[in-house]
């Protein structure tokens, strides 16, 4: 008395089309096999790749779009190694000096990124004869007041010559046997770029 009744399906069509139009049947009768065993899925536990593949199966169209997306994937992985590989993986090591040698060091700070003691220990580290600070980039870390500051604190570690930078005003000069001296800096006539002509 109160059971579910089967759903009644009525095809209506005009005379001359009846055996002409496909009668509908029901959609469990007309399921493909690959279909039904497609185990039934939890939308709460779904995971983004299960989604994926779901969206694959069901949409051919899907197919080819989500196949060049993992195609454009591939290449760029590829395109990345390559540029790591001439570029190097990470390994901040200098080749070892040979005796002689003069090492010269520079850097762009870029803001406060890598901090004060990071350049000191890359100094000592790599025991630089020459190194060429800019006095505006590291005012604001070690708190430098002047170009011969930012010099005199490097002589202090041990360095034999510091070419202190200071934008477009005069670089100082001061070198660990006491002479100190400073450098016009050229006018520039046209600049082509200013930010990469000071990456490091």
């Amino acid at each position: 008395m109160f059971g579910r009744s089967s759903p009644r399906i009525e095809f209506l069509c005009a005379p001359e089309d009846q055996g002409v139009i496909a009668e509908p049947v029901p959609a469990r009768e007309a399921l493909p096999d690959w279909f039904r065993r497609i185990p039934a899925v939890d939308k709460q536990r779904l995971s983004t790749t299960e989604f994926i593949a779901l969206i694959a199966m069901l949409w051919p169209g899907a197919r080819r779009f989500l196949a060049s997306l993992a195609l454009m994937a591939i290449v760029f992985a590829g395109i990345n190694v390559a540029v790591l590989s001439t570029r190097g993986f990470g390994n901040e090591s200098f080749p070892t000096r040979a005796p002689g040698e003069i090492a010269v060091l520079a850097w762009n700070t870029l803001g406060d990124a890598p901090g004060v003691n990071r350049i000191a220990e890359l100094v000592l580290a790599e025991q630089a004869d020459i190194v060429l600070p800019t006095h505006t980039d590291e005012a604001p870390l070690f708190g430098d007041a002047t170009p011969e500051a930012t010099a005199q604190r490097y002589l202090d570690i041990g360095v034999e010559e510091v070419v202190a930078k200071d934008g477009a005003k005069p670089a100082f000069v001061a070198l660990k046997s006491g002479e100190k001296h400073t450098v016009p800096t050229p006018k520039a006539e046209k600049v082509v770029d200013f930010p990469a002509s000071f990456s490091p």
